[in-house]
């Protein structure tokens, strides 16, 4: 049965965690506004004006979803900070009443933010994907270049049945060429490495032409790199990795569910970037509770410690956490770590740190 410090928690904490979602909501349109402003009364009428209003209206999921977490830990933090500056939890202590106990509300609330990002990200996004898009094309927002129908900049690492891992600069998807490849290929006695200046993709051959450029051997029975330039006809690279498969890992898959990012993962084995997302969007919705328990320890005050000083660390430690979910992403990615890993590290770090940190609370 809840009782009457259950429910004052939980009522601080969600006015809190409502305060400071209307405030970052209200602060991202009021920014974005100003940004568009001049789009917005270029040639005004009333159609546009609905749909700058459809258009924010849209946004909010999309706010929600990157600033939960962050909405999530201010609260705490405010809900913390009510709490000391009044000598409330001194009091809760004195009365035999544990700190962790008196807490035990936040958690309740950041458990329940975390289903409300699962099902803002599985069930909302999707929903407003598209009126978002019809809405953003009415305000002109997304202005045509036609060279991004054909020609962008790769950032992916792309991998293979065989084993190479390669990286490729500019694709250019209508001529199937590419300007600058890097490939490599690691066996137990044997490194081989491919920079190419330029290639081309044939699809009936399925795999790619590259052309001025050398492979590079580095073997364990001779100490020294063996370099082979490319002759006239090119070097030829079989593998399933074309510009169509790199092509969907750069698609938006932000307003996907996660059936469907498995589903183009399973489709285009050789894209990590693929199955990293596809994990991480499990991981993701638990990122409010992580943040709530690894940072309100923090705000709670020690022996010589103020409670800005606690503030402040728990700033730092969401930042780091998010820092941990970009460096794992990105090394997911690069194909140094495992898609499963990746995903799946930062939260089990801080989750774990943050079990030895309420351990030490005083209670």
């Amino acid at each position: 049965m809840m009782k009457l410090i259950d429910r004052y928690v939980i009522g601080l904490y969600g006015r809190g965690a409502a305060l400071f979602g209307a405030a970052c909501i209200a602060l991202y349109i009021t920014v974005d506004f100003f940004d568009k402003v001049d789009n917005l009364f270029d040639h005004p009428s009333l159609e546009k004006f609905q749909a700058a209003g459809a258009y924010y209206f849209l946004q909010v999921p999309l706010i929600l979803h990157y600033l939960l977490p962050s909405i999530a830990l201010l609260a705490g933090m405010a809900s913390v900070a009510t709490l000391t500056r009044g000598a409330e939890l001194a009091t809760l202590q004195s009365s035999g009443l544990s700190v962790r106990r008196a807490l035990a509300g936040t958690f309740l609330i950041a458990g329940l933010l975390t289903g409300f990002a699962f099902i803002n990200q599985e069930i909302v996004l999707p929903a407003v994907a598209m009126p978002l898009e019809e809405a953003t094309v009415a305000l002109k927002q997304k202005p045509v270049d036609p060279d991004d129908d054909t020609r962008f900049y790769n950032p992916t690492v792309a991998h293979d049945k065989a084993g190479w891992v390669m990286q490729m600069g500019t694709i250019d998807t209508a001529t199937g060429e590419v300007e600058g490849v890097t490939a490599i290929r690691r066996s137990k006695d044997r490194q081989t490495l491919l920079t190419a200046r330029r290639g081309v993709y044939d699809n009936d051959a399925g795999g790619w032409y590259f052309y001025e450029g050398q492979i590079q051997t580095l073997s364990q029975a001779s100490p020294e790199i063996v370099r082979v330039p490319f002759g006239p006809g090119g070097y030829f690279l079989l593998t399933e990795i074309s510009p169509e498969s790199i092509l969907r890992s750069q698609e938006e898959t932000l307003f996907l569910r996660r059936d469907e990012i498995h589903a183009r993962a399973r489709e285009h084995p050789g894209i990590a970037s693929l199955r990293v997302q596809y994990y991480n969007r499990l991981a993701a919705p638990f990122s409010p509770l992580v943040l709530v328990a690894a940072g309100l320890p923090l705000c709670l005050r020690r022996r010589g410690q103020t409670l800005a000083a606690g503030i402040f660390l728990t700033i730092v430690t969401a930042g780091l956490f998010f820092f941990a979910q970009i460096f794992c992403t990105i090394l997911g990615a690069q194909c140094l770590m495992t898609a499963q890993l990746a995903a799946f590290l930062p939260a089990s770090l801080f989750l774990a740190w943050s079990a030895w940190a309420w351990a030490k609370v005083k209670t």
